[in-house]
């Protein structure tokens, strides 16, 4: 007579916070899409939270345009990353190509100097239709936050699915479709807002060209390209305290509110994953 096998159920979270803990455990795609538009757009408070107070409809529609923006491109590059087997240099190189199509073929805040979010950097640093001081920070804040760092916690929150792919044959078509769908959308709501403002075939030509060279130079750049090395660092305490000061000097001021939002960003990972030790490794000492 067989022996009998017995299969305790497992146990069932408790509490609103464990559940949701549970439930994104089981759906780690969803994790990841919803660190990006969460930390580029909500985080940084360009989409404002208080919409959906105020506009409820309004919100849900921004949150679809945006979802179909940041999360369609950061599990594209992030099945690049995998497929092509390649390192952060390539993530980096192919978030600032995202960046360029985002904001300069889809929504032209990178050529429009009076566009909304520019300010007086739509003035200052604009020279051949193209605003340069905010296209460079742009670019670099949606190479390293929109892309980058989602990728970054999703490896930390699921180290078991950090070299794994998420999405593969039609649902890779999918989401490219989803992309372009939302691209398309938003040129011809931001050519209606901006008309009679048009950036000209040049620049969108431009744009599109600047894309192509980054998005190949992601492709052919080796795995293992500026990848960290493990010993004691090169430079000396003065190098490093220059660089510091100059983060330090960034232009931007964060406030205390922000400062526990990016705690709990880099918080939530552990969590996710089970770990007691919530630090990532950059700021251990």
């Amino acid at each position: 007579m067989s022996e009998l096998t017995w299969i305790l159920p497992k146990p069932q979270p408790k509490g609103a916070i464990a559940k949701f803990v549970y439930f994104l455990k089981s759906h780690p795609l969803l994790f990841l899409l919803l660190l990006t538009p969460g930390i580029p757009e909500y985080l940084s408070a360009s989409s404002q939270l208080t919409v959906l107070v105020i506009n409820p409809v309004l919100f849900f529609l921004f949150l679809a345009a945006n979802l179909g923006l940041y999360g369609s491109g950061v599990i594209l590059i992030r099945e690049a990353m995998i497929r092509w087997r390649k390192g952060w240099a390539s993530v980096f190189l192919l978030g600032a190509a995202y960046g360029i199509a985002e904001e300069g073929l889809d929504l032209w805040t990178l050529f429009y100097s009076n566009a909304g979010p520019v300010g007086t950097l739509g003035y200052y640093g604009h020279w051949l239709g193209v605003n340069w001081v905010w296209t460079m920070g742009l670019v670099i804040f949606h190479s390293v936050y929109s892309i980058g760092l989602p990728i970054f916690l999703f490896g930390l929150a699921f180290p078991k699915l950090k070299s794994k792919s998420l999405v593969s044959g039609l649902r890779v078509k999918a989401t490219l479709a989803t992309l372009i769908i939302d691209s398309i959308a938003l040129f011809i709501l931001v050519s209606n807002l901006y008309s009679p403002y048009s950036p000209g075939p040049g620049l969108l030509l431009s744009g599109g060209l600047a894309i192509t060279v980054l998005v190949m130079l992601a492709r052919k750049l080796p795995g293992n390209f500026l990848k960290a090395g493990i010993g004691q660092p090169k430079w000396g305490p003065r190098r490093f305290a220059f660089v510091g000061a100059l983060l330090f000097a960034e232009r931007r001021v964060i406030t205390a509110s922000t400062i526990f939002s990016v705690e709990a960003i880099f918080a939530l990972p552990s969590t996710i994953s089970g770990s007691t030790n919530s630090t990532p490794i950059f700021f251990n000492r």
